[in-house]
């Protein structure tokens, strides 16, 4: 990706990060949650995603509404906030109103770092050793 190229990032395309309340496994979006990323030469496209799926973070699947609402920094520093936190695996949808309310985390998350190298994505380490494609 050259200087000129521009990076625009979203959430799961055409959904949000956090289900709604009543939201079944039917209608729960099938590709992973997390962040999502396109680049083009210009603003106006044409849009190629990075890592040729467009995803640069996912939610771990056994947690899909771990964190949401991703920001990019222009210095590739990654922001978002931590939704609920896995009580001994089990999925808090299902969990009693009490566990919930104690699981959830409603905080930022920890800052994620981002390298690119063309069209493909790494996550770094505090150490700055990358970690691959997430």
């Amino acid at each position: 990706m050259s200087s000129n190229d521009r990076m625009s990032s979203s959430t799961t395309p055409g959904t949000t990060s956090s289900s709604p309340p009543n939201a079944t496994a039917s209608t729960r979006p099938t590709a992973p949650t997390g962040l999502y990323g396109f680049a083009a030469p210009s603003l106006t496209g044409p849009y190629e995603p990075l890592n040729g799926s467009g995803l640069v973070i996912r939610n771990p699947a056994a947690e899909p509404d771990q964190a949401y609402a991703w920001l990019v920094l222009p210095d590739l520093h990654v922001v978002s906030f931590a939704d609920y936190r896995s009580h001994q695996g089990r999925d808090l949808r299902h969990a009693k109103a009490a566990q919930a309310r104690v699981d959830f985390g409603g905080t930022i998350a920890p800052m994620l770092k981002l390298t690119l190298d063309g069209m493909a994505t790494s996550v770094i380490a505090a150490s700055g050793r990358a970690h691959g494609n997430v």
